[in-house]
């Protein structure tokens, strides 16, 4: 992970960021998708790979869990960027896609708000991660059932914190 992130900034990188007036922004939704595997995903493939060799997984599901799994890190990770979002905006940095911020004027890198359906569109982003990353919970094996339920806390907690009211994204 630490080795992806220290390539970030390299042009040609995906994903790519673009200048938008002096703020490095996540050029497309693929990007963000992209960036959000990088910094979250490879402790969900740690954890994928530990679980199917401590329950001798065949790879057909590992597949699916793998993909699950990704799938939530990416659903955390989206919900860490709206947390920061002022944040990073504050240090030059915009972790939306660009392509979705053209849809509300770039309002939310002024931090004067979005409109409704922006950030309807941002948190329904992150809930349909989190909707395919629950299944990785459902695909683990029934003899998994600990690393089940602790796999389970982070779910209603993203949800929790993404549909917290806000002006901004």
């Amino acid at each position: 992970m630490g080795a992806g992130m220290m390539h970030l900034d390299e042009p040609g990188c995906k994903p790519a960021f673009l200048n938008r007036d002096g703020m490095q922004v996540l050029d497309r939704t693929a990007d963000y998708n992209t960036y959000c595997a990088i910094v979250a995903g490879t402790v969900s493939h740690m954890a994928t790979e530990l679980i199917t060799r401590q329950y001798n997984i065949s790879d057909d599901p590992f597949h699916r869990l793998a993909a699950a799994g990704e799938a939530c890190a990416r659903a955390l990770q989206k919900t860490n960027i709206l947390q920061d979002f002022p944040t990073d905006v504050a240090r030059g940095y915009c972790y939306i896609p660009d392509e979705w911020l053209q849809t509300a004027a770039y309002a939310p890198l002024a931090l004067v708000g979005a409109p409704a359906a922006f950030n309807r569109a941002v948190i329904e982003d992150i809930l349909a991660e989190l909707e395919t990353g629950a299944q990785f919970i459902l695909d683990l094996p029934a003899e998994a059932a600990d690393f089940r339920q602790a796999s389970m806390p982070p779910h209603p907690n993203a949800a929790r914190r993404s549909l917290k009211p806000s002006s901004t994204p």
